[in-house]
């Protein structure tokens, strides 16, 4: 059996109140539930992991994103308003998080099964990087992800060039290439195609507009461990038409 099985695997989803562009959309409303609501019933779906932790900033304007994690009982952690590196380097040493699957709370829209395809690639292929998305097989903007090794990460916030921008988008520094480490793909056969990249929209809420079109677009169903979420395909179409 593959060593990665059993080590500690937590979905961290970072989220905060203050986004410049649109405030206070983690709690915006979709179908009768907050925004943030939905992203943690995607991520609760997800089969594989062993917790799932909110990464959110210490300002006041986030006791209430602290709140509803502690009502859908899962882990938070609470940082730096800007440095969210700090805040996942912060959440892997006190939950001994070993894999880290990062999901970002504007992605509204997630595919729990995609992302358990995408974590038993990880273990499969025993890399120490995946994201979902690449230059040559893009996905529609709202459905990417990334898996680490923690001790990847923890490698990365010890390195004295960092930048603001390093800091607050956590695994640029990765994805720049200024570290060693070994790069895992997905078999893009295998992802529906209705995932690709499409220039007319998006899943994930930036901005008024997305927020209207997804809204409009929502609809749900039963994940496979029985909790509603929505239901990526189905909205995809609606968006499509």
């Amino acid at each position: 059996m593959n060593q990665n099985y059993r080590k500690n695997i937590a979905i961290i989803i970072q989220a905060r109140m203050g986004s410049k562009r649109l405030p206070g959309k983690s709690c915006m409303i979709v179908n009768g539930k907050k925004i943030i609501e939905w992203v943690l019933s995607t991520c609760k779906s997800v089969r594989g992991i062993n917790r799932v932790i909110l990464a959110t900033s210490e300002e006041s304007n986030c006791d209430i994103l602290e709140d509803i994690a502690r009502k859908e009982e899962i882990d938070f952690i609470r940082g730096s308003e800007s440095d969210v590196l700090s805040r996942f380097i912060d959440a892997i040493n006190k939950f001994k998080v070993e894999i880290v699957i990062r999901i970002t709370a504007d992605d509204i829209c997630h595919d729990p099964e995609f992302i358990e395809y995408g974590l038993k690639t990880f273990q499969e292929e025993n890399c120490d990087y995946l994201i979902s998305h690449t230059s040559k097989f893009p996905l529609i903007d709202g459905l990417i992800y990334e898996i680490f090794y923690s001790d990847l990460l923890l490698k990365v916030a010890k390195k004295d060039n960092l930048s603001d921008k390093d800091r607050e988008h956590v695994t640029s520094y990765i994805r720049d290439k200024k570290i060693n480490y070994r790069q895992g793909y997905l078999d893009f056969k295998k992802i529906p195609l209705i995932y690709r990249d499409s220039s007319k929209f998006k899943l994930c809420i930036d901005i008024i507009q997305d927020y209207d079109k997804i809204s409009s677009a929502w609809e749900t169903k039963s994940s496979l461990k029985g909790i509603e979420i929505g239901d990526t395909k189905k909205i995809i179409s609606n968006l499509q038409l």
